[in-house]
């Protein structure tokens, strides 16, 4: 069965993605991430606006700072063909779609969990847009169902409720920047206003504008290739 995963926060890097799917060395970040039992690459890829903002959480060891997480009250997703995410009310994701079994490995690996971590929901049990408890997980316990994309469902996680905010890494917001200009949906002005908002509303000490820029000339993705971000 394939399934769309939304992703958002660092997976919006198509590179940092692959490595949930096929291991290896994490861009940007800390560490090595084991894979899929499966290796087989996403077959489809498409940039979405999730109907919620995203708030950094938490403390990373593998990025130094906050990580992402959906708000999940009311939370919905739309084509990025009805425009720009409105500032402090929506947020950027990227669809990548993969088998429902990679799905449940990536939630597994993003929880630091071992192979079969978590139990594997049926989705026929989910309700659109209704977050339903993941047993066994860590930060990222909810799953929510967001509808369907031509065919497949389209489903996301996120969590964080018992977490305090904390503003991300210079390289945590550096790889989601990289990952929304990747997508093609924001020109350099753009994404430094998306930017803008993200570093003022976490209270990151970073230069947004700056960081966009870079992002839309290729220097932050060269340093996360290279590991010398």
């Amino acid at each position: 069965m394939k399934v769309w995963y939304a992703s958002y926060g660092s997976n919006l890097l198509r590179e940092r993605f692959m490595r949930y799917i096929v291991g290896g060395p994490i861009p940007g970040g800390r560490g090595v991430q084991r894979g899929c039992r499966d290796h087989t690459l996403p077959d489809g890829d498409e940039a979405i606006v999730f109907t919620r903002p995203i708030q950094f959480k938490g403390f990373s060891k593998r990025w130094g700072g906050g990580v992402a997480f959906l708000d999940c009250d009311s939370l919905g997703m739309r084509r990025t063909g009805g425009g720009q995410p409105r500032q402090g009310r929506e947020s950027y994701g990227r669809m990548h779609r993969i088998t429902l079994e990679q799905f449940w490995e990536v939630v597994e690996q993003e929880n630091a969990l071992e192979p079969a971590g978590v139990e594997r929901l049926d989705l026929s049990i989910l309700e659109v847009g209704m977050p339903r408890w993941i047993p066994e997980a860590g930060w990222y316990d909810k799953i929510v169902l967001l509808g369907e994309f031509n065919g497949d469902p389209v489903v996301t996680f996120t969590g964080g409720s018992d977490l305090d905010l904390n503003p991300p890494s210079e390289s945590y917001l550096a790889t989601i920047l990289c990952g929304i200009h990747q997508t093609g949906t924001e020109d350099a002005i753009g994404l430094a206003r998306y930017a803008s908002g993200l570093v003022e509303r976490s209270q990151a000490p970073h230069k947004p504008i700056e960081l966009a820029m870079s992002c839309c000339r290729g220097a932050w993705s060269k340093k996360l290739a290279n590991g010398s971000a």
